[in-house]
């Protein structure tokens, strides 16, 4: 359910969010639940039948190695690779590194940069931009 609400936006999820999603989730035809959960993140719309069916299958999977193992971690999983998996172009942008934060970003205004120290084999080291 953490999983569920923090990809719809909602960090750090509240009591309020999971009390709407425990609701939410009581009013859904249990052999329909899983197929409703994926319509619950962002970008599903946009999915086709077999996608559809595929994430609710990961999701619905990842469930029950929550529950027969006790550990809630694969849950998350299972609805991040769902999410992941609907939105491909977010997947994409969100592993981009030129949108990653800058390592050493902070600058002091005024301050000279060396731009003769950059090392072009390492983008890395010495980089210096907005973060």
């Amino acid at each position: 359910m953490t999983e569920v609400v923090r990809q719809q936006g909602g960090t750090p999820a509240g009591p309020e969010d999971f009390a709407a999603l425990s609701d939410w989730m009581l009013s859904v035809q249990p052999d329909r639940c899983w197929e409703k959960t994926v319509e619950l993140l962002p970008g599903t719309d946009e999915l086709q039948w077999p996608e559809r069916l595929r994430a609710a299958r990961t999701i619905e999977y990842g469930f029950a190695q929550a529950v027969e193992r006790g550990q809630p971690e694969h849950a998350a999983n299972a609805v991040r690779t769902a999410a992941e998996k609907a939105d491909p172009l977010l997947r994409r942008l969100t592993q981009d590194p030129a949108l990653a934060p800058a390592a050493g970003a902070a600058t002091t205004a005024g301050t000279p940069t060396d731009r003769s120290t950059n090392n072009t084999t390492n983008p890395h080291r010495n980089h210096r931009g907005l973060g």
